[in-house]
């Protein structure tokens, strides 16, 4: 991802400061036939044992894949301890590979830091970039939040979970952060599923059992054994924050939210396979538990630093013990929920779903959210005119065109604008930048009104779902700081 943005520069003519008209960069070639597709490795554990499970769960981000071994036994712990040495049972692990052209590697044997027999390390893993989630979902301790204790008594909190996050610096790994749900409690299974999207970390605690609905609600009231919970992190400065706590819109005892995740983005689908509405579609009613396991997915959006739910997905033809959300996936704006149990005898696309005949057949529905792909994340510093505001239009896709415009600035001044794919609001003349590290910066220059705009088609062979940060700063000397900045602005790729 980090050669990226320097190509697309070049191909979107981002080096002049007279908002050029940018020209599409060369067309991606088609995919080889498939006659083509060979085995390129057959992977195994540096310590391969009886049941360990090596391959329970897999994560890959460019060229780094992890491969989780929930049942590995070494009482090693951190990274790259002692293989051998199988003195706690189930433990758990994770591998790290890396790809050096068409050659793997194994970089790292990855364990827990208080690593005990039964805690399942390696249950669920997630990567971007330099950066590793590991959930072990049996997990004793019973801290909470971040970095807290990482005691492991069996009799704390049995099957609260944890998860674990691992860094990278060059080649070597270790283990930046341990990370707790905020209302940690026995058999929570916290970190039974983990997602992460650049800063942002997801953990799926299917088990948990509040009765509380929405973003942020009463943690404390247990009394729906079984509903589930998503909480997400944010890597702050170095550090990690919780930032929010997600429930379902109809929480009900046995639901398991949490039970799959989905991140993009500001963008989280997270399952539910056990719900039981009957409803269908798209918002229906969420109360009508007459279908049980029919299952649901729950769409969650951010803006700025807050959650809400934006959409609750069913089936276009519930029925009981479908088990829709079981898997869900999500790229742009689109979102894919599978349901492994669904009867219908349809083939192929758009189907009879309502043909019952087959059963545990399965099925998968897609939905298009229709969402504008630019967020306003604010964090705008005003200038002598006040707040300049930064405005992007246009889909994203391939070849078609868009703009982004700065308004409300101090007037025939000089400005830069930052670009990265990552948001990390850190101090900056008085105010915030969001797109840090930056990636690069192009320089502006407004017009009498105080505006710039600067056009673009957007060129092919950019990632899907593809995160990219834009801030301005504006040179406004009647202030005392001498810079104003605009709102930062989130665009995510189709």
């Amino acid at each position: 991802m980090a050669r990226i943005l320097p190509a697309m520069v070049v191909a979107l003519g981002l080096q002049s400061v007279a908002a050029p008209q940018l020209t599409p960069a060369p067309a991606v070639l088609s995919p080889p036939p498939i006659a083509l597709v060979t085995s390129q490795a057959y992977l195994k554990a540096s310590n391969t044992g009886l049941v360990d499970l090596f391959g329970q769960a897999v994560a890959m981000s460019g060229d780094t894949l992890v491969v989780g071994a929930m049942e590995e036994d070494s009482l090693a712990t951190g990274v790259n301890g002692d293989q051998a040495n199988d003195g706690a049972p189930s433990s758990g692990a994770a591998y790290v590979f890396v790809r050096t052209g068409t050659s793997w590697s194994q970089q790292g044997y990855i364990k827990a830091s208080n690593t005990n027999a039964e805690d399942a390390f390696g249950t669920a893993v997630a990567v971007s970039g330099d950066t590793i989630v590991v959930g072990a979902w049996l997990e004793d301790s019973s801290s909470t939040g971040v970095g807290g204790p990482q005691g492991n008594d069996p009799f704390e909190a049995s099957g609260a979970g944890t998860a674990y996050v691992f860094e990278r610096q060059g080649g070597t790994w270790s283990q930046s952060s341990y990370l707790k749900a905020s209302n940690t409690g026995s058999a929570d299974t916290f970190g039974s599923t983990v997602a992460i999207c650049g800063d942002t970390v997801v953990v799926g605690a299917p088990d948990e059992a509040s009765q509380a609905t929405g973003v942020g609600g009463d943690q404390a009231d247990d009394s729906a054994y079984g509903a589930g919970a998503a909480y997400v992190f944010l890597r702050h400065g170095g550090s990690w924050v919780q930032q929010a706590y997600l429930k379902a819109s109809n929480t009900d005892a046995g639901d398991h939210f949490g039970g799959s995740l989905a991140l993009c983005g500001n963008l989280l689908v997270v399952g539910a396979a056990d719900e039981s509405s009957d409803a269908t579609g798209v918002d229906g009613d969420g109360d009508d538990d007459s279908a049980p396991e029919a299952g649901a997915a729950y769409v969650f959006a951010r803006n700025g630093a807050t959650w809400s739910q934006l959409a609750y997905l069913k089936g276009s033809s519930t029925d009981a013990m479908d088990y829709f959300g079981q898997g869900v996936a999500l790229a742009g704006d689109t979102v894919v929920a599978g349901a492994p149990w669904e009867d219908s005898q349809a083939i192929g696309i758009g189907g009879d779903s309502t043909d019952d005949s087959l059963s545990g057949a399965g099925a998968a529905w897609a939905f298009d959210l229709g969402l504008d792909p630019w967020s306003d994340l604010g964090f705008a510093l005003a200038g002598v005119n006040g707040l300049p505001d930064l405005a992007g239009t246009g889909t994203l896709e391939a070849g078609s065109p868009g703009a982004l415009t700065l308004a409300h600035a101090n007037a025939s001044a000089p400005a830069l604008l930052f670009v990265s794919l990552s948001g990390t609001p850190t101090p900056f003349k008085g105010g915030t930048l969001v797109p840090v590290p930056v990636a690069f910066s192009l320089g502006l220059l407004t017009d009498a009104a105080g505006i710039a705009s600067l056009p673009f088609v957007w060129p092919a062979g950019v990632p899907d779902a593809l995160p990219l940060y834009f801030q301005c700063a504006i040179l406004d000397p009647a202030v005392p700081q001498g810079v104003a900045l605009s709102n930062a602005l989130l665009a995510v790729t189709p």
